[in-house]
């Protein structure tokens, strides 16, 4: 699934984009790392960046481009990823379609996060920080014990520039110009959810997972079905059938100690399930959850387990990574993918 987050300074989108990501199980691809990584490692892209912000230019959109192409064809960007900061403008847009056309994928959603702006400027504005620690603080979600004095060291509270009401609204302003035509242009290709971004972080939370099924729901992207009972690995239910996994296949050291607790027999395997593998699971007669962890995607079939699964009958469905997570959710390591055997 290839989702955008999109919203204004001060809407939250970095802490959402995280935890969608960490939901879904996919890479949190933030613009400003993108640059903070390029610049850091004197990268070709980087260093052309530089030759524009050192002129106080704006860098061309399609540096940024070519930044977040590179980043996307990683590995662990293969089965779908989270931007975050990115498009912020409609050539940026038109920019990550054609990536996408290249790469084969295409775009799922766009998650707007509305916020007044009102509520943005009293967000953004109200943080200060000692001149001494740089301890931080809120003057609504967390004020100092006195006015104007750092509870840490008593040093003197100071605001920064870029949080001063004016420069706040001037930022909102910019932002208001350049995403208007954006959010236009994801409405008009039915691929834009607005999500009230005003409330507790888990609320919020609540309504991007819910975004992100509906696009699920609706092009057939990863399919989530968190009606998956995993209080017992013992068998699982999936779709009102309930399935007892007779062996787990499993990369070593993935699961720890709870691999005893929750299989009957357990064995090792690979990244790519083996035809020794497959065959072991056909002679039994099992149905088997094979689960894969890792940055590189589900775990995979050798094109030999495959086809002598398919020969010997035996269906396979790939599983989304949410019930994965869920299923191991005690799991030492990061569980990214899971397939469901029946012969």
């Amino acid at each position: 699934m290839r989702l955008v987050l999109l919203g204004p300074p001060g809407a939250g989108k970095g802490t959402q984009a995280e935890r969608l990501a960490q939901e879904l199980a996919l890479p949190h691809v933030a613009s400003g790392d993108l640059f903070r990584d390029n610049l850091r490692n004197e990268t070709e892209l980087g260093l052309t960046a530089r030759e524009y912000m050192d002129k106080g230019e704006l860098v061309p959109d399609d540096v940024t481009i070519a930044m977040v192409r590179d980043r996307m064809q990683r590995p662990d960007c293969a089965r779908g990823v989270i931007l975050d900061g990115f498009p912020r403008t409609l050539t940026q847009a038109q920019g990550l379609d054609g990536m996408l056309t290249d790469m084969e994928h295409k775009l799922d959603g766009v998650i707007y996060l509305a916020v007044p702006d009102e509520e943005l400027v009293r967000r953004l504005s109200g943080r200060w920080l000692c001149d001494q620690c740089q301890a931080p603080y809120h003057t609504v979600f967390s004020p100092p014990s006195r006015e104007g004095v750092c509870d840490a060291c008593g040093g003197t509270l100071y605001q920064r520039d870029d949080d001063k009401p004016d420069t706040v609204w001037a930022r909102l302003n910019v932002f208001h110009r350049q995403t208007a035509p954006l959010i236009d242009y994801y409405r008009q290709a039915d691929l834009l959810v607005e999500v009230n971004g005003v409330g507790a972080i888990e609320a919020v939370s609540d309504l991007v997972l819910e975004a992100a099924r509906s696009f699920a729901r609706r092009g057939g992207a990863v399919r989530m079905k968190p009606e998956i009972d995993a209080t017992s690995f013992g068998s699982i239910t999936i779709e009102g059938r309930t399935i007892h996994n007779d062996v787990v296949l499993g990369l070593d050291g993935t699961v720890g100690k709870r691999k005893k607790q929750l299989s009957k027999k357990v064995y090792g395997t690979s990244h790519t399930v083996s035809l020794e593998e497959a065959k072991h699971v056909y002679e039994k007669g099992a149905e088997v959850l094979i689960v894969g962890t890792g940055q590189y995607g589900l775990v995979k079939l050798s094109d030999e387990a495959a086809d002598y699964l398919s020969k010997h009958g035996c269906h396979v469905t790939a599983l989304p990574t949410p019930e994965a997570i869920r299923a191991w959710n005690n799991a030492e390591g990061k569980v990214i993918g899971l397939f469901h055997v029946t012969c």
